[in-house]
């Protein structure tokens, strides 16, 4: 999983899976759709997630001296347990509420709540329609622009929400980010997430445009 302004996105699972307990575990690429990309040698690493995994960082050590970037991207290939309702990452503030999130299943949500407390809960995107937990490999991509957010899904299905944010919104990095779930909360994400992309790839996505990010996601990811 990717998060933050390219060229400089950080790559969240690795920092937060190294030294995990054992409910993580590496899987056999073999196993899986994407054994190889073009760009890479050899195939690329996919984690094992089970419920009782609990896995979290400071928010500080993907942002150790840049503040959160006000329009980012989130990207990541995912399988998710089918049926499952569940967050896959919760960016919280040093207050414990959370700011940021992503919440797969039907009709996934991008939870973002910037310093004014905007947009409030009944004005978070809502994509309904699409599946993210049907037990099926996805591409996913969320990304931020401005007072937008756009889910490309697969690169073909992309769909834009208003987000009703601050005109120049920030976001707490004095916290922590939380994977798999969200603090005191029973749904617990259960799956197999890549760890894929290499930061040439990243820094390539950040030089096109918004119209354009969906092909630039499928090169990421494969």
């Amino acid at each position: 999983m990717w998060l933050g302004k390219c060229p400089s996105c950080q790559a969240v699972q690795p920092q937060l899976l190294c030294g995990s307990p054992r409910k993580v575990g590496k899987w056999p690429s073999s196993l899986w759709f994407c054994t190889s990309r073009r760009s890479s040698k050899g195939a690329d690493v996919a984690y094992h997630v089970t419920k009782d995994a609990q896995l979290s960082a400071p928010t500080k050590q993907l942002f150790p001296v840049s503040p959160f970037p006000e329009d980012f991207s989130i990207l990541t290939t995912v399988k998710a347990k089918k049926g499952g309702q569940s967050f896959l990452i919760s960016i919280y503030n040093e207050q414990g509420i959370q700011q940021v999130g992503v919440e797969l299943g039907r009709s996934p949500v991008f939870l973002y709540e910037d310093h004014m407390e905007k947009p409030g809960p009944e004005n978070y995107p809502l994509f309904r329609g699409i599946n993210l937990s049907d037990g099926k490999w996805h591409r996913v991509a969320f990304s931020v622009h401005k007072k937008n957010v756009t889910l490309i899904l697969d690169c073909k299905k992309k769909v834009t929400k208003f987000l009703d944010r601050s005109d120049h919104p920030i976001i707490d990095v004095n916290g922590i980010i939380v994977f798999g779930t969200r603090i005191l909360d029973e749904e617990v994400f259960e799956g197999i997430l890549v760890d894929g992309g290499e930061a040439g790839e990243l820094q390539s996505l950040g030089r096109v445009k918004m119209g354009t990010l969906n092909t630039h996601t499928c090169s990421v990811v494969v």
